[in-house]
């Protein structure tokens, strides 16, 4: 509003009128007392304007400082890592970062179709890793992760025509009942304590205690600690492992045999130690595929052990594929060079499994369980 100005407005408007004039200096007056009203009530708005815009400046200053320290978290920086939308590589960082599990479906841990490789993966000391099945993942029939058989694998195998058909590693979380596996723990537990053996010589045993089940068969029953009904829980399982592992990798299961290092196995940390990384069949040449029934849950029985194998899909070759344990899950692979593995360092607890591993040469093993007890029992070998 510009300057008003009473006395020049006055003179030139109403000049020679007295009376007019007295009367337009009481409006004027007047006039002047609300136009000094309207400035004020207007210096007073604008004034509670600057107030409440400073405090909205002042609210998205705020918000965006606590934005950025939000983006810049180390969770959020080990998100950005680890996404497969941000990068493909590793970080290179030296110190150890925590681990991120995430899933890129978000139907994959229920239902009749099986997750896949790739769904779940962590980043830790710079190494990437994938997991072939989490703890929290359930599958529920047989899911392959294949790999190329290797060339000179099986020489005598293919000399029989029994070479696998398809390698790799298979999993299931339905090999047989929760009832019936809550059964083999409970057994498990009560022929270690009382049967096992520990190779204290061998610094990768020392953390091992474990029974071959010859020896089971052969000495459990006189000793009180093997029943009838122990056997054929035993033998019921063993059939649908082999059936799975039959299936899994195009193996006749008619011709798919017992080897003698069928075993239960206890993992408990003794001394610091990681498993060596090894191939089966380098340690037993006449094994095709190894496989295992695991009978205590990582984070819940044990911590650590998990179950690596050197063939995932990562940037680099002989990637880690992670394999977290829990009660009922079965996992099976071929033996050979295709499949190098190791059981991560234990971290406390106890780790329970039912070994079976299978071979197709005479002579190496046994067509079923009833064989093989009866083997076991007769052999001058195990006295």
């Amino acid at each position: 509003m510009p300057p008003f100005n009473p006395s020049s407005q006055v003179s030139n408007r109403f000049k020679g009128q007295s009376q007019t004039k007295l009367i337009n200096r009481r409006s004027i007056q007047v006039t002047s007392q609300v136009d000094r009203r309207n400035n004020e009530k207007s210096k007073k708005l604008s004034s509670e304007s600057w107030d409440a815009s400073s405090v909205k400046l002042t609210i998205l200053m705020i918000s965006l400082v606590s934005l950025t320290l939000y983006i810049l978290s180390p969770s959020q920086v080990n998100n950005q890592q680890t996404s497969p939308e941000s990068s493909s590589q590793p970080s290179s960082q030296s110190s150890p970062q925590p681990y991120v599990k995430q899933s890129n479906s978000s139907d994959n841990d229920h239902g009749n179709a099986n997750p896949q490789v790739g769904d779940y993966y962590e980043q830790q000391e710079g190494q990437f890793f994938n997991f072939l099945a989490t703890v929290d993942q359930h599958f529920p029939q047989i899911s392959l992760h294949e790999v190329d058989c290797h060339p000179t694998g099986y020489k005598k195998e293919a000399e029989l025509g029994l070479n696998p058909q398809r390698c790799g590693t298979m999993i299931t979380d339905e090999l047989v009942s929760r009832a019936d596996t809550m059964k083999l723990r409970q057994l498990a537990m009560k022929v270690i304590d009382r049967m096992g053996q520990t190779n204290f010589h061998n610094r990768e045993s020392i953390n091992l205690k474990w029974i071959n089940l010859h020896n089971l068969f052969r000495n459990g029953t006189e000793n009180g600690v093997l029943t009838e009904s122990d056997f054929q829980l035993i033998k019921n399982t063993s059939e649908a492992a082999r059936s799975a592992v039959g299936l899994a990798f195009g193996l006749p299961e008619e011709y798919l045999m017992f080897h003698g290092v069928c075993q239960f196995t206890r993992y408990h940390p003794v001394v610091q130690f990681r498993e060596f990384r090894h191939i089966d069949k380098l340690r037993s040449p006449n094994l095709i595929v190894t496989s295992i029934l695991w009978l205590s849950t990582i984070d819940e029985d044990f911590g650590g052990g998990r179950t690596e194998f050197l063939t995932g899909p990562g940037p680099e070759p002989f990637s880690p594929l992670l394999v977290e344990p829990k009660i009922g899950r079965y996992a099976a692979w071929t033996s050979s060079y295709e499949n190098p593995h190791a059981v991560q360092e234990l971290d406390y607890g106890y780790r329970y499994a039912l070994i079976f591993a299978f071979t197709v040469l005479e002579g190496f093993g046994h067509p079923d369980l009833e064989s093989f007890r009866e083997w076991a029992l007769t052999t001058d070998a195990l006295k």
